[in-house]
């Protein structure tokens, strides 16, 4: 009778956990079932199908330039896990160009079915392990399955990398909670390892450390002084991102930039070296008081799009001063509110909304270089809606409390 008892128990558990994965897995495919047409457009036909740029196949080349340097330019992005992939890929679906797509849905899929089991595992270790609390991690996994101001990102083989970075991160986050009280060099390695990943696929994981660090802050259960001492560690995140910045500089001011300034009866030392951080540095420009305005209107136009994403457009103009000043207020209330839950013991909250602002900071190019300043695309709200979906788990479990 116990054996047939244990087994029944089993069976339940096993349906309980497949059931939402495969129910995730059905919608988001379903939403997607246009997403992978046999064509790719403007970007994409730089870095896959048969018109892409033939030095994408030199390994040595991809972790040694700029992104844009097959193409004759040089303008500071740094992705060559990205190409990496992207090469790959294209030995394997060479001319059929909706394999590439179907790589972009499926990974979209699988950072919706890591997004659920965060949702759920954050739930629980917050003290909300009540009946209800795995559907409301499912309705919001859900919701971001489907969002509609995610489908540049599905649709653009190049803008996958927004998709990338949001897997990494989740991943890492996710180990280092689950073993940051037993095992904590442990989770701390693993983090590290897809920090490092993350920083080689888009310059937006910069912000991972400080996703980590708010997270133990406001979602483990313990004193203020033992939550401080968990997040010490972080510090050592630093030797990824040196790596990284090392790999970054080396790349951004490569050896012929040195051979073509000397060639043109320049310093070739102002390009080469031992120069290529400070040639970095000296291209940063500083925000200004009207910088920050611009700053709130990029939160501000996140946020609108994510509740109302009609219409979706290319590109988005940036919004006159009086809407600038509506944003920067929005934003300084929510800011507000998540300090009134944080008072309120209601620490999910608020910790999906500071994910969301944190994830959304690189966005607004608040320290941009040359003439680049704030600006919004919808492709920018992908990984910081990791936040708002954090946010809609917590409120529903709430309100079902």
């Amino acid at each position: 009778m116990n054996l047939k008892n244990g087994r029944s128990s089993e069976n339940s558990g096993f349906l309980a956990a497949a059931i939402p994965l495969a129910m995730l897995t059905c919608v988001t495919l379903l939403a997607f079932a246009n997403a992978w047409p046999d064509r790719l457009v403007l970007d994409d036909n730089a870095f896959a199908g048969p018109g892409r740029a033939p030095e994408l196949d030199s390994l040595q080349y991809i972790f040694t330039h700029d992104v844009w340097a097959p193409i004759g330019a040089n303008i500071g992005l740094y992705r060559p896990l990205l190409l990496l992939q992207l090469s790959l890929e294209t030995r394997v679906f060479g001319a059929w160009l909706q394999g590439y797509h179907l790589s972009n849905i499926f990974q979209h899929l699988l950072v919706t079915l890591l997004l659920f089991g965060f949702l759920r595992f954050l739930l629980r270790r917050t003290g909300r392990q009540h009946p209800s609390s795995d559907l409301c991690a499912l309705l919001a996994a859900l919701v971001f399955a489907v969002h509609p101001i995610h489908a540049e990102v599905v649709n653009s083989v190049f803008n996958r990398s927004d998709i990338l970075v949001a897997l990494f991160c989740l991943a890492g986050l996710w180990w280092l909670l689950h073993h940051l009280d037993m095992h904590p060099s442990r989770g701390w390695s693993g983090l590290a390892v897809t920090y490092f990943l993350a920083l080689l696929v888009k310059e937006n994981a910069i912000v991972i450390p400080g996703l980590a660090v708010m997270l133990i802050l406001m979602v483990t259960p313990d004193t203020l002084l033992a939550r401080l001492r968990k997040c010490l560690p972080v510090l050592w995140l630093t030797i990824p991102l040196a790596v990284y910045l090392i790999l970054r500089a080396n790349a951004l001011f490569p050896p012929e930039l040195a051979d073509a300034a000397q060639a043109a009866g320049g310093d070739p030392t102002q390009v080469a070296g031992g120069e290529e951080f400070s040639e970095m540095l000296d291209q940063i420009r500083l925000p200004g008081a009207k910088t920050f305005l611009r700053v709130a209107g990029v939160f501000g136009e996140g946020l609108k799009v994510v509740a109302w994403p009609y219409p979706l457009r290319l590109s988005y103009a940036g919004p006159p001063t009086l809407v600038l000043v509506g944003y920067a207020a929005l934003n300084l209330a929510l800011v507000l509110a998540a300090l009134i839950q944080l008072r309120r013991k209601r620490h999910g909250l608020a910790a999906g909304l500071a994910f969301f602002y944190l994830a959304m900071l690189p966005a607004t190019r608040i320290l941009g270089t040359g003439e680049s300043g704030p600006h919004f695309a919808e492709r920018y709200v992908y990984f910081p809606s990791v936040g708002l979906a954090m946010l809609l788990a917590f409120a529903l479990s709430a309100l079902t409390q």
